[in-house]
């Protein structure tokens, strides 16, 4: 049995840099480089005891290790992310302890989120919801369309999961009698499942219907019936069964009765209900700070688990289309036909790091404090008392916004971000200033970030409705054991809306109707409920100023007078409503239309979505009717604005309009539109040809970006509706940067932007979305300016997911765009391709490319040899003298005979793979960014031409050597060590690259390549030369430029040496200095040393043990390259060997032009 204690991390890696510290009592030794506590402890008492000590005494603390030695339970504490806990108990049932084992093993200080992974519990529930939302809505008779049919079931299950979460507080009571026996039931975690399995066993699915609607509708959404502490008793009778239940009135929308084909969904029966409760109570509900127990339980829900269930669905719905409920299958995974059902969803990491690096560096750019403070936690330790509410007081007023939001899962981390920045900032305030009071707990900092900061559109109205659900599961989660009063929940229909993003009014200059004798909507009707709200307000505040006068408590009439005072306000605001309303528009002379009814709109929406009850249903009636009427008039009045730009022949029907869900951001959100628009535009569009027919004859009038692809249509919708000095971040397609066709869309963003960083990441080992093979890149566009003229910056394109993504390099990239004349140059205006760079060594070797004129557009399909290539790949490029096999991918390209053998090496070499990874996208040998690269001279090439020419054969013999006939393939891996001297030789001749630029090119994409495979004594010989060239010591020029002479002449040997053997220089057509210089080498550790010297020459941020060990390494290196170097040069036999070789006439042709290869 492995023993989870401080050993058992010890082995794993960490605390090689600790210390140890007294905890009240305890022992508690940290890891410095990891930021992990360990401690043991032997109750949970000590543990929730030294979990806020540590917490609040060690701010940078991310995880806490509590190890209980007696039973060898570990329960582990993550400060952020979505699930906090992981708990482990030799006493879980086996399949939940062979996933918690398998987690521990992988375990590691590069790997610590694995034991808050979710995946297996997830998926499984995954599944699970599915069977069971299937087996409902299959069973509906009514005349519905089968998406209707899962809309009900996913609907009755969304509320129904609401209820688990909601009875875990232990606030939900239950009295049944049955036969003249009373049982009391306090619904938690036991609870639940002691009444659910009750009903299980007295009724069936039409009664598990009744009782649960009479929960849902008479109690959690009535709003008539409510007593101050916010609850609704219920009292019903079923199969001599009397059921008295408490439950707390939530309002918010989702327990309202809707209507479908105009039929009451409380009338609309199905079956499985008894299967689906069965298995709900097989899962552990938890909410809010919590670890789980030993039970039996197959898994624990939390609402983060939940709201990555809800985005998988969502993603399914998206991936079915038009839903037919019986092409639907369920097997292993949820399948139409061959497509997997939503198999994916955003990792957590991704999310948070979007959400970090976008709202905290535009707090700092609204501070104006970018230059003096390097990260939020420092500036929380150093800024000012008055720095930090001015901070508050920009996260309070916020506008983040997702214009696909889906399942509102970047919504949602978002706006946890936001709360614990604010919490954090309170924090250091009272720390600061004792006499700092928060203004709101908890549960109200979270509803208020909800109602005030958030924002979502989606097209799909499943996930609005999820996305809406999401957000009150995580307010909900805030909510303490035992809370005696509930707040109903905020009404969110107007914070995330369905509707089609990329298709509707935000600036156009549309020609609005003239209402020269009317208003356009029904004045009366709106008079009169506006009288109803009215009067209900005022009932409203005599109760509390009733209240007021018996209260006693102090804090209680803090409370009233607070609520006395929301009253007098929403009194103004109808009052101002009613004015609005009753103004003339249409005319230039009077009102502008947009104006009046927005504001109006606005108002009755800041009273709206905290009200409830038939105050919350009159002003849903009045918001409902003006959103209506302003619909009608503004769709009519944009559709003939599309129109007008139209050809006769493309005009669209009003039916066709209407069929695309146009969503008016002027109306919806004209509030914030009219004010400049949202701080930030966060999330991840959908991305490809998506667009419909007509949608495109939209867009191509609306927008600049190019319909083909419809993320570009995104980020130009995104900046519509951003404010100036705002920031867009989104996860979007790879094809941001390497598609031609998007080359408007980069454009938009240089035009609107001052900086704007994109990050790359293969398909293969980088995959973001679960299940989802797709190369994706992330975008992030800072401060939005009216002609920005912003600058590019860019990473590499990964193979494999980078350890911290904060650590990815970027480098300028707007001078090196690829044009469509094949020049490279700063052309935004024209096509282009964006290369990714990364670091800046990837930046000075391109540099050093591009000091070549000449362009091998000049030598490619102008000449009469012949060359064969393969114009697609993935790890390999190749390009041969003769066509290797029969395939559509292998083509033939014509070259100047003076080129042929250059062209030919350069495409087999790592260099040119390099130059591909920058500019394409991985995949494909577009012929432009062949076209693009960089040649030397051309009578430096035909000096060369006997070498080329021998590196030419030996290169095939080498490459045809490993041709898999069988699966016409080539092993390219297995002759990496010949293909890596190409490298060498051109990028030493030719390029004028440095060694350590030799070795780093060899060494790109080493994760599926193998990274440099050169052979001794190259190998050695070009570490020596890398590492002396970078230490730039005057004293090793000699050094250099005798490994340089050795390194030519053995070049020399390798090629040559049948020639010079037939010239008689060479006895035998051997390689005797090959023979002769290894003896004398000895490896060097360059890899660990140029790790840190490039580390401290990027970053200067070595560690004093860094620091200790570069300089160490240095001396190690220095040593053993002087040792080698003293030892070849006294060596008679290579003295005489190099005079051999350069004596024959073929070196001197070469070494007369240059005297290095």
């Amino acid at each position: 049995m492995v023993n989870y204690d401080y050993k058992f991390l010890k082995d794993k890696g960490f605390f090689k840099n600790q210390r140890e510290y007294d905890e009240n009592g305890t022992n508690i030794i940290v890891d410095m480089d990891n930021y992990i506590v360990y401690v043991e402890v032997n109750n949970d008492d000590k543990l929730n005891e030294l979990k806020k000590a540590i917490l609040e005494k060690y701010p940078k603390i991310d995880v806490i290790y509590f190890h209980y030695p007696a039973d060898n339970k570990i329960k582990v504490f993550r400060k952020w992310g979505e699930v906090k806990w992981f708990y482990y108990s030799d006493n879980l049932r086996n399949d939940r302890k062979k996933s918690k084992k398998d987690k521990l093993k992988k375990f590691a200080p590069d790997n610590v989120s694995i034991l808050f992974d979710i995946k297996d519990v997830m998926d499984r529930f995954y599944k699970d919801l599915w069977v069971h939302r299937l087996e409902m809505a299959k069973s509906i008779t009514e005349p519905l369309t089968d998406s209707d049919k899962l809309f009900i079931a996913q609907h009755f299950i969304d509320r129904l999961v609401f209820f688990y979460f909601l009875a875990q507080l232990g606030i939900i009571n239950i009295n049944i009698k049955y036969k003249g026996e009373l049982h009391n039931i306090k619904l938690n975690k036991k609870g639940t499942r002691e009444f659910f399995n009750y009903l299980l066993n007295i009724v069936g699915d039409e009664g598990l219907h009744y009782i649960l609607n009479k929960i849902f509708f008479n109690g959690l959404g009535n709003g008539e019936d409510v007593d101050k502490n916010g609850f609704v008793v219920l009292s019903f009778s079923i199969k001599d069964t009397d059921i008295d239940i408490k439950v707390p009135y939530l309002n918010g929308g989702l327990y309202r009765v809707k209507k479908f084909n105009d039929i009451d969904e409380t009338e609309i029966k199905f079956n499985g209900l008894k299967n689906l409760i069965e298995t709900l109570n097989k899962y552990n509900w938890v909410i809010g700070d919590y670890t789980e127990e030993d039970d039996d339980s197959i898994g624990s829900i939390s609402p983060e688990i939940m709201g990555h269930v809800y985005e998988k669905f969502v993603v399914g719905l998206e991936n079915i289309g038009e839903i037919e409920l019986d092409k639907i299958e369920i097997g292993k995974e949820v399948k139409i036909g061959r497509k997997k059902v939503g198999a994916f969803y955003t990792p957590e990491e991704i999310t948070k790091y979007i959400s970090k690096n976008t709202i905290t560096p535009y707090l700092f750019d609204k501070l104006e404090v970018s230059k003096h403070y390097k990260d939020f936690d420092d500036f929380v330790d150093n800024a000012s008392k008055e720095e930090l509410k001015k901070a508050l007081s920009v996260l309070n007023d916020i506008k983040i916004l997702d214009p696909a939001c889906g399942s509102g899962h970047f919504l949602v981390c978002a706006g946890e971000l936001l709360f614990n920045m604010k919490n954090t900032i309170c924090n250091k305030l009272y720390e600061k200033d004792g006499s700092f009071i928060r203004k709101h707990n908890a549960y109200d900092e979270v509803k208020n970030i909800i109602v005030n900061n958030l924002c979502g559109v989606d097209i799909c109205n499943s996930a609005v409705e999820i996305a809406k659900l999401r957000l009150w599961l995580w307010l909900v989660s805030q909510l303490k054991d035992d809370s005696s009063k509930l707040e109903p929940l905020p009404n969110l229909e107007y914070n995330i809306k369905c509707g089609n993003s990329l298709i509707g009014w935000v600036d156009e200059p549309l020609v609005l109707p003239n209402y020269e004798n009317d208003s356009l909507i029904n004045r009366k009707k709106i008079e009169e409920k506006l009288n109803e709200l009215n009067s209900l307000i005022i009932e409203e505040k005599l109760n509390k100023l009733n209240s007021l006068k018996v209260c006693e408590d102090e804090k209680e009439k803090n409370e009233l007078n607070s609520l006395i005072k929301v009253c007098e306000d929403e009194k103004e605001k109808i009052e101002k409503v009613r004015k609005l309303l009753n103004k003339k528009v249409g005319t230039k002379k009077r009102e502008k239309f947009d104006d009046i009814y927005v504001e109006a709109f606005h108002l009755l929406y800041l009273i709206y979505r905290t009200s409830h009850g038939g105050k919350a249903g009159i002003l849903k009636t009045i918001l409902e009717e003006i959103r209506k009427e302003i619909y009608n008039v503004i769709n009519n009045c944009y559709l003939n604005y599309i129109n007008s730009k139209l050809k006769a022949k493309d005009k669209i029907s009003e039916k066709d309009f209407l069929n695309l869900n146009p969503f008016h951001w002027r109306i919806d959100f004209g509030w914030i539109v009219k004010n400049g628009g949202f701080d930030i535009v966060i999330g991840n569009p959908p991305y490809g040809n998506l667009l419909s027919n007509v949608e495109k004859l939209i867009v191509e009038k609306i927008y600049m970006s190019d319909t083909s692809e419809i993320a570009g249509v995104f980020v130009e919708r995104g900046i519509n509706v951003l404010e100036n000095n705002g920031y867009l971040s989104y996860i979007i397609t790879f094809a941001i940067t390497f598609n031609k066709k998007l080359s408007k869309t980069r454009e938009i963003l240089r035009k609107n932007f001052e900086k704007i960083f994109i990050s790359s990441f293969d398909r293969d080992k980088c995959r973001f979305f679960e299940g989802m093979s797709q190369s994706v890149s992330i975008l992030r566009a800072k401060i939005k300016k009216i002609n920005g003229g912003g600058t590019f910056y860019t990473s590499k394109m990964f193979r494999e997911m980078p350890k911290n993504l904060n650590n990815i390099k970027y480098s300028p990239a707007n001078e090196y765009l690829l044009l469509n004349n094949e020049d490279i140059g700063n052309r935004f205006d024209i096509q282009h391709r964006l290369p990714k760079i990364g670091g800046l060594l990837n930046l000075k070797i391109l540099d050093t490319l591009l000091k070549n004129t000449n362009k091998a557009k000049n030598v490619i399909g102008t000449g009469c040899s012949t060359i064969w290539i393969r114009t697609s790949g993935n790890y390999w490029y190749n390009a041969w003298d003769k066509k290797p096999y029969e395939s559509t991918e292998i083509k033939s390209m014509s070259v100047k005979e003076v080129w042929s053998n250059f062209i030919m090496l350069f495409m087999n070499s790592s260099l040119f793979y390099w130059w591909f990874r920058i500019y394409g996208d991985g995949r494909h040998m577009n012929m432009d960014i062949l076209k693009a690269i960089p040649l030397p001279n051309e009578d430096t090439i035909k000096k060369d031409a006997k070498l080329l020419e021998c590196v030419r054969n030996i290169t095939m013999d080498k490459l045809f050597s490993v041709f898999d006939s069988g699966r016409n393939r080539f092993n390219t891996s297995d002759v990496k060590g010949y293909l890596d001297l190409i490298d060498l030789i051109i990028g030493k001749k030719y390029y004028n690259l440095q060694p350590y630029e030799i070795i780093h090119i060899l060494n790109t994409d080493y994760e599926v390549r193998g990274g440099i495979k050169l052979y001794s004594p190259f190998y050695e010989l070009i570490h020596y030369l890398a590492f002396l060239t970078l230490k730039k010591q005057k004293e090793d020029t000699d050094t250099i430029n005798f490994m340089d002479i050795i390194i030519n002449n053995l070049i020399y040997e390798l090629y040559f040496k049948e020639k010079f053997y037939e010239d008689k220089i060479y006895n035998e057509p051997k390689e005797y200095l090959l023979e002769a210089v290894s003896k004398h080498l000895e490896p060097i550790n360059y890899d660990k040393w140029a790790e840190l010297y490039w580390k401290k020459q990027l970053e200067n941020n070595l560690t004093s043990e860094e620091e200790q060990e570069l300089k160490q390494l240095e001396e190690n290196n220095i040593k053993t390259v002087k040792e080698v170097y003293n030892s070849i040069k006294e060596d008679k036999e290579i003295n005489e060997l190099i005079n051999k070789i350069k004596s024959h006439k073929w070196v001197k042709i070469i070494e007369c032009v240059n005297n290095s290869i």
